[in-house]
């Protein structure tokens, strides 16, 4: 995604398209890796001198209230960020620490009758199939 299609994107939700904010979302857009502040901030840090880790939080604070992007707390109970906002699961992998998508359906997630889901997070661990392979 561009730069100039993340401001627009940004315009579009009412969110101000900050340097900072297009530089951040722009980083987890090219990176679906499921990444963490601290390492956002060093990856960012080098071109972005003035970045704090406290524009890192905020920015992901904006961005995740805007509904660009979604957080997700893994195991560690450390918070990791996602480009993909849409509902779906999240693997992770015991052994080499990685963190997959994966699809779900509205089907194969039953929400108690009378309940209303705003958000659906399905979280399973266990090995990759690449780790798998080499144990």
């Amino acid at each position: 995604m561009t730069r100039t299609r993340i401001a627009e994107e940004m315009s579009r939700l009412g969110l101000r398209a900050t340097a900072q904010r297009v530089s951040v979302y722009e980083y987890l857009w090219n990176h679906r890796t499921h990444p963490t502040v601290d390492t956002i901030y060093e990856d960012l840090l080098p071109d972005n001198p003035s970045f704090s880790r406290t524009t890192v939080y905020n920015t992901l604070h904006a961005l995740e209230k805007s509904g660009m992007i979604r957080s997700l707390s893994i195991e560690s109970g450390e918070m990791h960020y996602d480009a993909d906002p849409a509902d779906h699961g999240h693997f992770l992998c015991t052994h080499c620490r990685t963190i997959y998508d994966f699809p779900i359906s509205a089907e194969s997630v039953a929400v108690p009758h009378g309940f209303e889901s705003e958000q659906t997070d399905i979280f399973i661990s266990g090995k990759c199939k690449n780790c798998k392979e080499k144990i």
